[in-house]
């Protein structure tokens, strides 16, 4: 059957459009059922931290970018805004027509989101932080991925908790937030594995900073079966003090805060469900989405 797009099968029943540029999809209304249920799901098993919820643009400051240290540790995975409006035009329209409040020179102060948390931490920065904070938020980010499997995507989703607070208090969270999230999948149907990871630093050094982060148990991730093999659909991180160092927010009288945050990447979710439960969505659990919608008729 065609759609008016001229698609061989419905787009109700696909979870996603695959477009001319490798890892970076369309999604389908089916897919946003499915991630709204998610996101009512997600927020109940932090709703005991009242954190702010927010939602992120796909775009950050170049500074802010830089005080991660996001593009001295992943360099392969960044993302950059630019712009060559001072160099040629675009056919029928004059570089002056284009240029409004933000310059080409504006423009390149912005960078793509590697990951949703990074909105957060200049929130803080200069800040006394009186008591533990927890910020829930939601972005599309970037990672210049190799789009070779399922469920990576260069252009992606990410749910996140970012939680600040005294190291003791934090590292306290931090285990009470893995055990939370264990059982919320647990109770979506979903069959994971929690794993000591590392995040795929590069260069030198790169060697002893992945050895680090796993012997002190910093990265944990979360991985199921997506329909061709296990893999992370999610992770938990502890920064210790990375953060709040770099972004120099205290606690009363100086203290050290420490920062942890733990998330989502959607379409993996989504993934992850699909194959624990079928395409039928009346047999998947209620807060996956469960009970009503179409059914989801497969790869594309």
């Amino acid at each position: 059957m065609m759609t008016e797009l001229g698609i061989d099968i419905p787009v109700s029943t696909r979870l996603a459009l695959k477009t001319r540029a490798h890892g970076v999809e369309l999604s389908t209304h089916l897919q946003e059922h499915i991630i709204g249920r998610l996101r009512r799901s997600y927020a109940d098993v932090f709703s005991m931290d009242r954190p702010e919820r927010l939602w992120g643009p796909p775009v950050i400051s170049a500074e802010s970018m830089r005080r991660t240290g996001y593009g001295r540790s992943f360099p392969q995975l960044l993302g950059t805004v630019h712009t060559d409006l001072e160099e040629r035009e675009l056919p029928g329209e004059r570089t002056g027509d284009l240029a409004g409040p933000e310059s080409a020179a504006g423009t390149q102060e912005l960078m793509l989101v590697a990951s949703a948390c990074h909105h957060v931490y200049p929130l803080f920065q200069g800040k006394e932080i009186t008591k533990a904070a927890s910020v829930m938020v939601e972005g599309r980010c970037f990672r210049n991925d190799s789009p070779n499997e399922t469920g990576r995507l260069r252009s992606f989703r990410q749910f996140e908790v970012v939680h600040v607070a005294a190291p003791p208090q934090c590292a306290h969270w931090r285990e009470d937030s893995l055990t939370r999230v264990e059982k919320w999948l647990s109770d979506l149907g979903i069959q994971v594995s929690k794993e000591v990871a590392n995040d795929p630093f590069f260069g030198r050094g790169s060697s002893l900073m992945r050895s680090v982060q796993r012997k002190q148990l910093l990265k944990w991730e979360f991985r199921a079966d997506l329909g061709d093999g296990v893999k992370a659909i999610g992770s938990s991180n502890y920064h210790k003090n990375h953060f709040s160092e770099a972004f120099e927010f205290r606690g009363p009288s100086g203290a050290e805060l420490h920062t942890a945050c733990i998330g989502f990447g959607l379409e993996r979710l989504v993934l992850a469900l699909v194959h624990a439960h079928g395409g039928n969505l009346d047999s998947w659990p209620e807060a996956a989405g469960g009970g009503s919608g179409p059914t989801y008729a497969g790869a594309e």
